[in-house]
């Protein structure tokens, strides 16, 4: 096949794959964006929460946090608060039933409450997401 051809039809393939690029990005920014957050109702509730991460355990998950915490949760909390802080990449290895998720959770609301961002879950691994 000559070059000319070769050229010209690379080039054409280009584009397409410039184009779906696109269409592939503007898919998934569509599927990202949710909605804003709602008008805080008690600004003295999220001042607290926004405080401290345990406070804000307390009162805005009261029916799973009705225990007080332990070393290896408070040792949880502090690595995610690290993960917020810094970047981190953490690794989580807890007995099952030690409500990881149920604190990574709360973690993550309380980023998107006091920062307006959202940190990505992934297996074990979380990686601060800045919007």
């Amino acid at each position: 096949m000559p070059r000319r051809r070769l050229l010209k039809m690379n080039a054409g393939y280009e584009r397409i794959k410039k184009q779906a690029r696109r269409a592939s990005a503007l898919r998934s920014l569509a599927g990202r964006e949710i909605s804003p957050l709602p008008p805080v109702d008690d600004w003295t509730r999220r001042r607290k929460g926004v405080a401290s991460l345990l406070e804000f355990c307390r009162l805005y998950f009261p029916e799973k946090f009705k225990k007080p915490f332990g070393k290896n949760h408070l040792a949880l909390i502090d690595a995610f608060l690290c993960v917020i802080s810094d970047g981190e990449k953490q690794a989580v290895a807890m007995p099952h039933g030690t409500e990881k998720t149920t604190i990574a959770t709360a973690v993550v609301n309380s980023a998107i409450v006091e920062n307006g961002c959202a940190l990505v879950l992934s297996g074990v691994r979380m990686t601060f997401v800045e919007n």
